[in-house]
């Protein structure tokens, strides 16, 4: 007759610590991918915003695509059509 094996047994559940735990660490985790990205979606922002401060000149010279260019063109004519309308408006 052959010793027999202790038999492994795997269980089905888990006690409620672990499975409280586990909620937690998922929470946990799930909470900093929203973070994360809210803080690339603020980076993402920053950079928009400084590249709205360069001239057209500017952008075309570091390479920027051609409509990046013609919306910092338009832009500018704007706030020159603003200034001159105001000038007019003080009688400068």
């Amino acid at each position: 007759m052959l010793p027999s094996s202790p038999q492994i047994t795997i269980p089905l559940w888990r006690p409620l610590h672990l499975r409280v735990w586990r909620s937690v660490i998922e929470t946990a985790v799930a909470a900093w991918q929203v973070l994360v990205e809210r803080y690339r979606r603020r980076q993402r922002q920053r950079e928009w915003d400084a590249l709205d401060e360069l001239s057209p000149h500017t952008l075309r010279d570091i390479g920027a695509p051609d409509w990046v260019v013609l919306d910092a063109a338009e832009r500018s004519a704007q706030a020159r059509q603003r200034l001159d309308e105001f000038s007019h408006w003080r009688g400068v």
